[in-house]
């Protein structure tokens, strides 16, 4: 189960011991309908937009899980909605890895040197990215992305272990891709 998979990455043990509830209640419960209004899902379901409550993937269940668990949080692709907005997201996950000390010092340089007349609309976000990718290297870590939707306008960033990369760079390429979930990294374009 691919959105499983991302679970694993994105989620601590009873985080996705509670993840797997959900979707068991997902498929073995009532209809999607139901199940969009139900007590339990509306927590979840209130951070999806969807036309229609058959629209509902396991990708979007989980989204909605790690928005309201406040695990990952959304950027747009023209830029950072606030200073530092980025930092406060890769801070938060580097933190449930145990990891306090990330020294984002290097940005200063970065911002220095930013050309910023000749960037284009969402060129600044993706250099930062890629920079912040970089150092996140030094401490065996990458930055990887959740796409729920299968695209979207915004990214959805998070700090993977460089020694699991490789599942989001397979799961990028799977051929029997689940609606609604995928991975993306700065490697292959994302």
């Amino acid at each position: 189960m691919k959105t499983f998979t991302i679970a694993r990455l994105l989620l601590t043990d009873d985080e996705r011991e509670e993840f797997k509830k959900l979707l068991i209640r997902f498929y073995e419960g009532e209809d999607k309908k139901s199940f969009c209004h139900s007590k339990e899902a509306k927590r979840y379901t209130r951070h999806i937009s969807l036309w229609d409550e058959e629209e509902l993937t396991e990708g979007l269940l989980l989204y909605g899980f790690v928005i309201e668990k406040e695990i990952i949080d959304e950027i747009d692709w023209q830029g950072e909605e606030g200073e530092g907005q980025l930092e406060h997201i890769i801070t938060k996950q580097l933190e449930r890895k145990n990891i306090y000390d990330f020294d984002w010092d290097f940005l200063e340089k970065f911002e220095d040197e930013i050309e910023w007349d000749k960037l284009e609309p969402g060129d600044y976000i993706y250099k930062k990215f890629v920079v912040v990718d970089e150092h996140l290297q030094k401490r065996h870590l990458r930055l990887a992305f959740f796409n729920p939707l299968g695209y979207s306008d915004s990214y959805i960033p998070f700090v993977v272990a460089e020694k699991d990369f490789y599942i989001v760079r397979t799961l990028n390429y799977d051929p029997s891709d689940t609606p609604g979930a995928s991975l993306s990294n700065l490697e292959d374009g994302m």
